[in-house]
């Protein structure tokens, strides 16, 4: 846990001092991912943010159409020369679940924009192929 105010992790650096009220629950990881840099770059007027483990479309929800988000992504690969483990066909499924969950509202934060990690578990990647179609 962290507190709201400073930012800092008082049960991890001193177990003992609880004094600080203003604690939230927040998982490590999400703390060190947003204190990332990451590069931005807008193509075809689609806002793109990325580094070399993740790529975040952001407002993904706004484009439906596949033939778009192919365009978009083959954009994206030309003008950065991004290097992925996966393909093309792997982030179109990943979008398009996205866009499929946020439109039945489902996790609307979290859906609303599409991170393509790189090192994506196997059982989302399944999810996608199930959901991506």
């Amino acid at each position: 846990m962290r507190c709201i105010e400073c930012g800092k992790f008082p049960l991890i650096d001193n177990p003992q001092k609880t004094d600080c009220v203003n604690m939230i629950k927040r998982p490590l990881k999400i703390e060190k991912q947003k204190e990332k840099k990451m590069k931005e770059i807008d193509v075809c007027g689609v806002k793109i943010r990325y580094d070399k483990e993740c790529v975040s479309i952001i407002n993904s929800y706004k484009i439906h159409d596949k033939d778009t988000m192919r365009v978009t992504l083959e954009c994206f690969i030309m003008e950065t020369n991004y290097e992925s483990n996966r393909s093309i066909e792997s982030w179109i499924k990943e979008w398009r679940s996205h866009n499929r969950l946020y439109n039945m509202g489902l996790f609307k934060e979290h859906t609303k924009d599409c991170d393509l990690e790189e090192k994506e578990k196997l059982h989302r990647l399944i999810a996608y192929q199930i959901l991506g179609f």
